[in-house]
């Protein structure tokens, strides 16, 4: 379900045994985050196109990207 790089920049990702998903025994979601290895993965490309986040005008109006 993860892969190699995904389960290591998050520690305490579900793990797929028997055919089902198992999570982890931490407490609340039981997924971590570590941030020095996560830096290393720089996007290559914006996350959002800011021209679709726009979706009211200043009066509160909604508008069509």
């Amino acid at each position: 379900m993860f892969n190699d790089a995904a389960a290591e920049v998050f520690p305490g990702c579900p793990q797929v045994r028997d055919g089902h998903l198992w999570p982890s025994d931490a407490p609340g979601l039981g997924v971590d985050l570590d941030e020095d290895l996560a830096a290393r993965f720089l996007p290559v490309a914006p996350l959002i196109n800011d021209a679709w986040t726009r979706t009211r005008l200043p009066d509160g109006t909604v508008q069509h990207p």
